[in-house]
């Protein structure tokens, strides 16, 4: 039965979440190292910091939230205990405080893909 995973290896198997962790900081490097290529091309683009792949999760949680999705479903989508977990984290974005930050976060993330070895 083929994966339900959306990062598999090349015969279909899923990556660990240790796989995408170890592979994450390699993307980006690879990313940023063909950069200044894409720029020479014409290709608009920016090198990417270099975040840990759990920062992504915050990164998604603050959208959702700043684009109004129901605090239940982000909750249940990062798989906390409970909703007050995920309100006690993420409470702030509830008031449209972090909204704009996300939105300029969003903004921030280029639209381009990289095959990573």
């Amino acid at each position: 039965m083929p994966s339900t995973s959306r990062l598999t290896w090349q015969d279909g198997r899923p990556f660990s979440p240790e796989d995408v962790t170890r592979r994450f900081p390699r993307a980006i490097r690879t990313y940023n190292a063909e950069a200044p290529e894409a720029t020479r091309k014409g290709t608009t683009t920016s090198p990417l910091p270099l975040v840990r792949f759990h920062d992504l999760r915050h990164l998604q949680a603050s959208l959702m939230l700043a684009a109004g999705v129901p605090l239940a479903l982000v909750s249940k989508r990062l798989g906390h205990s409970s909703v007050q977990v995920t309100s006690d984290t993420y409470g702030h974005f509830l008031d449209g405080v972090g909204a704009q930050a996300a939105t300029a976060a969003a903004a921030l993330i280029p639209r381009r893909s990289v095959d990573v070895p």
